[in-house]
């Protein structure tokens, strides 16, 4: 049954109050279930504006809940795509202002990798709570993204360590996030020589162009924000947030720019996008 709980917000211009839809998913939830919900909530809104008479409160869109807590990203993906799919023909076979401009929401998300496949999938509203949970885990998103000048940067002094015969050189280590951890928890606290951002003079922050304003995170070396995780400054939470959502924020981006693309540059997005999510 379709749930009638909205969400409200009221824009002050033209005192149009904007309604979202919520649809709980689980995980036998099925792609047929869910076009006729969708179907049957812009069905009913449709029924409810004619019969009241007024254009003043608009079905802004779909919020799918629950999505990121489905066991199966593939299961969430295909569901999305429907629900996606199934707005975009309503809204080019209606001309009424109910349809006119449906969006799909996810409401949470839990991963990078989750975020990647919304954006894929071409959900319009994507929350998530990470940079603010990766800065107070002392960590700093860094995720290479393509025709991006993340990796353009001044490179850092090579540091090399003698063993034997061979020298090693130090680079940076990501997690399943994307993300290099800085906190020295479970190692030793006498040695944070050994962290390859103890001498890196690259911005926290890749600037997108030398037109670009400055911010916080481009004017300090990752070698500074390691000295404040490691000193345990307040200050190197508040950076490294900045920092976490102007990088996801470039992510997003380049997402959302290759899927209007289409073409080829669609095809390198889906090709980088299954190589960050091939386990």
């Amino acid at each position: 049954t379709t749930t009638t709980t909205t969400t409200t917000t009221t824009t002050d211009n033209d005192n149009t109050t904007c309604l979202w839809a919520p649809i709980s998913l689980h995980d036998s939830y099925t792609s047929q279930q869910l076009k006729e919900e969708v179907d049957q909530i812009i069905q009913e809104h449709h029924n409810a504006t004619a019969l009241n008479n007024s254009n003043n409160v608009v079905l802004a869109g779909i919020a799918l809940v629950g999505w990121s807590q489905l066991s199966t990203l593939d299961h969430g993906v295909e569901l999305l795509t429907t629900a996606v799919v199934q707005c975009c023909r309503r809204q080019s076979s209606s001309s009424t202002p109910s349809s006119s401009s449906l969006q799909v929401a996810i409401l949470a998300t839990q991963s990078t990798k989750q975020i990647v496949a919304a954006a894929a999938a071409g959900a319009h509203v994507i929350g998530t709570n990470l940079p603010t949970r990766w800065a107070q885990q002392q960590r700093a998103f860094c995720l290479p993204i393509p025709n991006d000048n993340y990796e353009n940067d001044e490179a850092p002094p090579k540091r090399q360590k003698k063993k034997g015969s061979q020298q090693e050189e130090s680079s940076d280590t990501l997690d399943d996030d994307g993300c290099v951890a800085l906190s020295m928890d479970g190692k030793d606290e006498n040695d944070v020589s050994s962290h390859p951002w103890f001498r890196d003079r690259r911005p926290v922050s890749p600037t997108a162009s030398s037109a670009a304003p400055s911010t916080i995170t481009t004017q300090h070396s990752r070698a500074y924000v390691y000295h404040l995780v490691c000193a345990k400054e307040l200050n190197a939470e508040i950076i490294l947030f900045q920092h976490n959502l102007q990088r996801l924020r470039q992510l997003l981006r380049y997402c959302r720019r290759s899927r209007a693309a289409g073409g080829a540059n669609h095809s390198k997005q889906e090709d980088w996008v299954n190589s960050l999510l091939r386990p």
